[in-house]
């Protein structure tokens, strides 16, 4: 079993945790025939193992019961000691899942046949979690990828990939009912708006919050305290603006710490307030991810995090990627920052208690009753179909561009379609 990695110019440009070339365990004189190019750390000669949701190496950076591994594959790896490259005419990858659902891959091979050093692009593989009665288990894919040379000569690599469930961050509810709430942002359908202009809505959703529960139990109290115990900043894809001629890339977190509200487990009711925080960088387009569609694996092109496999969560224009792995960089210029009551009832405001023009400001929520329904004891629950909705003010940032661009102050809304997911 043999680690290797190969010169800079295989290598993805300041990766964060990179692991590189993975040679996957053939023979010395065949081993740089075929290889993995893996930005995530390996925590074995050729094993992988990652957090749901984590971001250090679960490419989509959500708890969504799959991790992601982003990867390519490459073919006559230079500078390996005692192997030469070869004619490859082919290359086989194979699938392995330890899971009821199946892993899928997304890796596209690279042009062949060649005889020279050439990687495909930037693609994944996901792993998901296995689901059982008592919660989401560990997940296991083997992958295996062949090199086939056009003497016939074969080249076999292996790969394991570890998914963990994400970890519950909250301490056990001493009342005997659920501990977690975590609110995940669906992938479609969600609205930021910001400011009376028009040119800060339909704005990109941070993907969701944990909250920590307590104050109910298992079969006589439903309705929970929920508050942020922790700081959990959930970052949205980036957003180019123009002000003028001058380029804004805004990035909005939300931060779970110091929120607080009620979370009803019979009903699916939820009413919390979270805080939101945009930054604004002035004078630069947001990085972009390679990928074409939403949902894509690709590469950041710049920014903080240029050459790390990233997701595309949203297209700009139709045509540009962004990503919220793929962070700009440079000083900010602006903070935005604002409270969001969020509720699955109905939220209105005045706009011009917010400094907007004349009218009301409406968004309407929905409540989803979590499956299996309070008070089976099985965890966790499910609720798929619940929408939070929120009115609000926007201050302003205090730089002139911005706000004339956005128009703030002014009135805000959002309305969000999650799943949520509680835990025991």
């Amino acid at each position: 079993m043999r680690l290797a990695v190969a010169c800079a110019g295989l290598l993805l440009v300041a990766a964060p945790a990179r692991a590189g070339i993975v040679l996957g365990g053939g023979l010395p004189q065949t081993d740089c025939w075929a290889a993995f190019d893996v930005p995530a750390a390996l925590d074995g000669t050729f094993r992988i193992t990652c957090r749901d949701g984590d971001p250090a190496c679960d490419a989509d950076a959500e708890r969504n019961g799959v991790c992601t591994f982003g990867m390519r594959a490459c073919v006559d790896v230079r500078h390996v000691p005692d192997c030469r490259p070869r004619h490859i005419a082919r290359l086989l990858l194979k699938l392995y899942g330890y899971t009821r659902v199946r892993p899928s891959s997304t890796l596209v091979m690279p042009e062949l046949p060649t005889s020279r050093e050439s990687c495909g692009a930037m693609g994944a593989i996901s792993v998901p979690l296995r689901i059982t009665r008592k919660g989401p288990r560990v997940g296991k894919t083997r992958v295996r990828m062949r090199a086939i040379t056009n003497q016939d000569r074969t080249d076999t690599d292996r790969l394991y990939l570890v998914c963990e469930p994400g970890t519950p961050r909250c301490f056990a509810n001493p009342t005997g009912g659920p501990a977690e709430l975590d609110l995940v942002t669906a992938a479609s359908g969600s609205d930021l708006d910001l400011g009376s202009s028009g040119l800060a809505h339909d704005l990109a959703v941070p993907p969701g919050v944990r909250l920590c529960l307590s104050g109910c139990d298992a079969t006589t109290q439903p309705v929970c305290d929920a508050v942020g115990g922790y700081v959990d900043q959930a970052v949205g894809a980036p957003v180019s603006l123009l002000a003028g001629s001058v380029p804004i890339c805004l990035v909005s977190r939300v931060n779970a710490f110091g929120a607080r509200g009620t979370a009803d487990l019979q009903s699916g009711a939820v009413d919390v307030v979270v805080h939101l925080t945009t930054f604004a960088y002035l004078g630069q387009v947001c990085p972009r991810c390679t990928g074409t569609a939403v949902g894509e694996v690709g590469t950041c092109d710049g920014g903080a995090n240029a050459g790390a496999a990233c997701v595309v969560d949203r297209l700009a224009d139709g045509a540009y990627g962004v990503s919220r792995t793929c962070a700009p960089t440079g000083d900010v210029v602006g903070t935005v920052d604002v409270a969001l009551p969020l509720t699955t009832g109905m939220s209105s405001l005045s706009a011009e208690t917010c400094g907007g023009a004349a009218g009301d400001v409406v968004r309407q929520g929905t409540p989803s009753v979590a499956s299996p329904a309070w008070p089976d004891p099985d965890y966790p629950k499910s609720a798929a179909d619940t929408v939070l909705a929120a009115t609000f003010c926007v201050p302003a940032s205090g730089v002139a561009d911005v706000d004339a661009s956005i128009g703030l102050p002014g009135p805000g809304a959002a309305t969000l379609p999650v799943s949520a997911e509680w835990f025991r």
